[in-house]
């Protein structure tokens, strides 16, 4: 056995020495020929390659000449980001003004989802580079490509002036919200106007146990603007607020405020007004049919 071991270093060591002489011929001038010699690729944006003697050179990016004066550490390029999302890195004290600079969060047709400003941790008085820090908040209820473009202060507002970078992100979706659906009446839908029929609009909510309350609270607000545009509409008083919701073998018990049936006349009205409720509790499986009551009272309510 031990005479198979000393060919076996020897040969160890012929190739330390092979590449030891490759590195020392090696002249390394930039980050293609550091990282053809060791190859140690350090994680951030541009990237930076180490020789083993400790020399760093960094990538140059060519349609990007801001990265000699913008480094971002955090987030790399195609990271997946979510909210809150902190931004780091360091850039020159030319980039800031008043210690800060504009930071844009976009979709990839450009759509804007988020702003914010990179704050200079130190002092930005300098033509070195000063580490920052950002934070942007958002919704992000669906997965999507976008970048983050993280701009210099350009208080002159001239063209000339202006320097950014542009880092592709993947923006997650935000598992702290759901959709919901709630039913409105809508006459161009129903043609007819049966006052049976109503259709469903899709609301962002935040996740909850409680999910069947927080659907009937959104149909209680009515409907917003871009759905009034669509000519949905409500036969609901505003104000309702729920008393209880009790769901218990496939029957919804929704106990409501008087507002209900103020002023409610007409049986078409009436008839809508159960529909609503009725529909939006019977999207979730759990539920096979509702019974309405007001302060309790189930039996002398919403009479046409």
């Amino acid at each position: 056995m031990k005479k198979f071991i000393f060919p076996f270093i020897l040969i160890i060591l012929f190739f330390l020495v092979l590449i030891f002489f490759y590195y020392k011929e090696a002249e390394v001038n930039n980050f293609e020929e550091c990282l053809k010699v060791s190859g140690i690729v350090m994680e951030s944006y541009p990237r930076q390659c180490k020789t083993f003697d400790g020399k760093a050179y960094v990538e140059v990016i060519k349609e990007a000449e801001e990265n000699s004066l913008i480094e971002v550490d955090y987030p790399l390029s195609g990271t997946f980001i979510e909210s809150p999302l902190i931004i780091k890195g360091r850039a020159r004290g030319s980039w800031f003004f008043e210690a800060s600079f504009p930071i844009e969060l976009v979709d990839k047709n450009n759509n804007i989802i988020a702003t914010g400003a990179g704050m200079a941790t130190a002092n930005s008085l300098t033509e070195d580079f000063v580490p920052f820090e950002a934070k942007l908040e958002f919704s992000n209820l669906e997965k999507k490509e976008g970048f983050l473009i993280l701009k210099n202060d350009n208080p002159s507002g001239l063209p000339e002036n202006e320097k950014q970078i542009k880092i592709p992100v993947i923006i997650n979706a935000n598992q702290n919200f759901i959709k919901v659906k709630v039913y409105f009446a809508n006459d161009n839908l129903d043609k007819d106007v049966t006052c049976s029929r109503v259709f469903p609009v899709e609301r962002d909510v935040e996740k909850t146990e409680a999910i069947a309350r927080t659907a009937l609270e959104e149909l209680f607000k009515g409907v917003n603007e871009k759905e009034e545009a669509s000519n949905y509409r409500t036969a609901l008083n505003l104000g309702v607020k729920i008393n209880k919701l009790t769901i218990v073998d496939g029957v919804a018990k929704v106990d409501l405020s008087e507002e209900l049936d103020k002023s409610v006349g007409g049986s078409c009205r009436v008839s809508l007004i159960r529909k609503q409720i009725e529909e939006t509790l019977k999207q979730f499986s759990n539920v096979k049919s509702v019974i309405i009551s007001i302060n309790g009272d189930s039996k002398y309510i919403l009479q046409p």
